[in-house]
């Protein structure tokens, strides 16, 4: 007896190796791209390495789907912005957990730690949220424009959101491992502890994404105001202490995960009708 492949399980299992390519090739880009930027000290090349995501992305799309048009759809997901004021205001809530962090924080008799870094505001701003943002957009359409509509082609939305998650907190591992040359020490239980962040903000974002119609766009705006604001109010401002900063903001991420499943189901993470 012989067994016939439907179209959906040929699709499944074209979309498996297409993912193992594209987080190899993710991961390698990434250790380049740390290589290059450490050997050459030129700024345009300290942007190189979060735009690994992408174009790995970019070759998988070009060299494995072959698909001709893949790129073009790949970044015109950037344009789906009319989303809704509700679901910007979704994409800018680290802003509001990192202010209820430092609420905490301070409302439990804690002093200020002042400023770690010395910031010309002049231009240090500009500089400031160009990088966020650029940064953002290279790791984005890799991560959920193109991982996480493969992903849930064969996963649940949840399990999707703890594979990419999971992925993605240790795809940082080299510039952890970076750190911890520089200071004597590999911190383990730290950068467990950050993996386990990256899961909740990766089942976060994927609601935003799922009910934005794969608006990366919205994904962008998420990662850049985390990365903003814990750059802006830990190491410019100095208003929380970085360890108990980090400590806050994962008992308060998981709060919201957890509360995203629960309402909205961790089959789709989202109300919107399966197309």
């Amino acid at each position: 007896m012989t067994l016939e492949t439907t179209d959906s399980e040929t699709q499944i299992s074209s979309s498996g190796s297409v993912l193992l390519w594209f987080f190899i090739l993710t991961f390698v880009l990434f250790i380049v791209a740390i290589g290059i930027s450490a050997a050459i000290p030129l700024f345009v090349l300290q942007l190189f390495p979060p735009w690994a995501p992408s174009i790995a992305a970019f070759i998988v799309i070009l060299l494995v789907l072959k698909e001709r048009n893949g790129i073009r759809k790949l970044v015109g997901k950037l344009g789906i912005w009319r989303i809704g004021i509700g679901w910007y205001l979704a994409a800018l809530s680290p802003f509001a957990i990192s202010l209820l962090a430092i609420g905490l924080y301070i409302g439990l008799g804690n002093p200020i730690p002042g400023p770690h870094m010395p910031f010309d505001w002049s231009i240090g701003l500009f500089w400031l949220i160009g990088s966020v943002v650029i940064g953002s957009i290279g790791e984005e359409l890799g991560w959920r424009g193109f991982a996480l509509p493969h992903l849930q082609s064969r996963f649940s939305a949840l399990g999707s959101s703890l594979i990419l998650g999971v992925f993605w907190g240790f795809w940082h591992l080299p510039i952890y491992l970076l750190i911890g040359l520089e200071e004597g020490q590999f911190d383990l239980l730290n950068f467990l502890s950050f993996i386990l962040l990256t899961v909740f903000i990766s089942i976060i974002i994927t609601w935003i994404v799922n009910n934005t119609n794969g608006s990366v766009l919205g994904a962008i705006i998420f990662h850049a105001s985390f990365n903003f604001s814990l750059a802006l109010f830990v190491e410019i401002l100095g208003l929380i202490q970085l360890q108990w900063y980090f400590l806050a903001i994962i008992i308060l991420y998981s709060i919201y995960a957890i509360t995203l499943v629960i309402i909205y189901g961790y089959t789709r993470l989202s109300t919107k009708p399966s197309t």
